[in-house]
């Protein structure tokens, strides 16, 4: 198989010789990571179609531009004396905490672990042939371009909609002070975003995993012989994504291998994220209930407007939202791997089958009880559907709790 591979990356370096195999990965995410850029987070540099670290020009550029917003937002939030306006600065200064945090992690310390989640997916991809298929690679672009202008929408209706409804915005100090809670919350989000990318990226190659397993299942109720050989195709598929128009893998091995790469791939992204996903937790949960409290604040006192509670509703799905992206996605992932575990169970339990192809499978089916593709968070809690049910549930003790303390007043 080894031989296999090599050929077929000969055969297209040959045809695109400027062309590394980590590209097409990179250029499913670009947007997200010229965004980063800007935002001063540079994960890695491509030096000679390769990836390597980032320079330390690129680390001082980042450091100067988180230098900057966080001058500014010092500058901004000394002008704020009363405590009312403190307390609802507290979700702006734990975001300005999590973008500085994160960038500097990201930019000096986490350049290796981020290189190498990309060579992986490479290696992956030319496993299971998917580098010779381009509609794959559109696919997932189209997906990020997709979620890149919905939250970018998202974000634009919540701050016209709060620049329109709230109150006096002809103070100087107050324009700057929303601008840049804007911002913190748009870099949470494409943090998010890049997340929500990444893990959709294994999770749609899991699913490869499968359709090649329902393949090899197939052929067995056909031919018990011919469940471990599948027909060789040397030449390029058409530009329209065909699955079952490129199967090469030749046997349970190579799968059982890809499934290998998942689980250290997910390792990786759960160490790279892990500080991400428990500050932006954070954060929305102090914005919560900072949301919850002046809302109520709000509703109790002279100065209630409908056009306030819509705004502080807005936002608080809008925060609401960015813990569901990546609960869904963990989930979609474990639920795409419970599928993985089902069609090797089936073929464990074939016992029509050669005693050697059963091995394969029992083989494959340790791999997945080894790689169980859950995210934690410090191993305090797993990112998954149930998140966010504990958030909302969480967020209705917190309302209710305000409301009583409200009541008591």
């Amino acid at each position: 198989m080894a031989a296999i591979n090599e050929n077929d990356n000969g055969d297209r370096n040959k045809l695109n010789p400027t062309k590394s195999k980590t590209d097409n990965i990179i250029n499913c995410i670009a947007p997200v990571l010229v965004l980063e850029h800007v935002l001063g987070i540079f994960r890695f540099r491509i030096t000679d179609n390769n990836l390597a670290p980032t320079t330390c020009v690129m680390k001082i550029l980042g450091l100067v531009i988180t230098i900057v917003v966080g001058v500014v937002f010092a500058a901004v939030f000394k002008e704020n004396v009363d405590v009312f306006d403190v307390i609802e600065d507290m979700p702006s200064i734990a975001l300005l905490i999590q973008y500085i945090s994160s960038a500097i992690m990201t930019s000096c310390l986490l350049n290796k672990a981020n290189i190498l989640i990309m060579t992986l997916l490479a290696d992956l991809d030319c496993i299971l042939h998917l580098n010779t298929c381009d509609g794959f690679y559109k696919k997932s672009k189209t997906l990020t371009i997709i979620a890149l202008a919905v939250i970018s929408s998202i974000r634009l209706i919540s701050s016209i909609s709060d620049y329109i409804l709230a109150g006096d915005k002809n103070n100087f100090v107050s324009v700057i002070s929303d601008m840049l809670y804007y911002l913190l919350n748009f870099v949470q989000d494409i943090e998010t975003l890049l997340f929500f990318l990444m893990i959709n990226m294994l999770k749609s190659r899991l699913q490869v995993i499968n359709h090649y397993l329902v393949h090899f299942i197939h052929n067995d109720c056909q031919d018990k012989t011919s469940v471990y050989t599948i027909r060789q195709r040397s030449a390029k598929t058409e530009t329209k994504f065909n699955l079952f128009g490129i199967i090469r893998v030749t046997n349970l091995h190579e799968l059982a291998s890809s499934y290998d790469i998942i689980g250290e791939i997910c390792s990786l992204i759960n160490m790279v994220y892990n500080y991400q996903i428990f500050m932006t937790l954070i954060s929305v949960f102090i914005y919560i209930v900072i949301a919850l409290w002046t809302a109520v604040y709000y509703f109790r006192t002279e100065e209630y407007d409908s056009d306030n509670l819509f705004t502080i509703i807005l936002w608080f799905f809008s925060q609401i939202l960015t813990v569901a992206s990546m609960s869904f996605v963990c989930g979609a992932l474990l639920s795409t791997r419970d599928d993985t575990k089902v069609l090797v169970n089936k073929l464990v339990m074939d016992y029509g089958l050669p005693a050697s192809a059963r091995a394969q499978a029992k083989a494959f089916m340790e791999l997945i009880d080894a790689w169980p593709l859950r995210i934690f968070v410090y191993d305090l809690f797993s990112v998954d559907i149930t998140l966010i049910l504990k958030f909302i549930s969480v967020s209705t003790t917190y309302l209710i709790v305000i409301v009583q303390i409200s009541l008591a007043k």
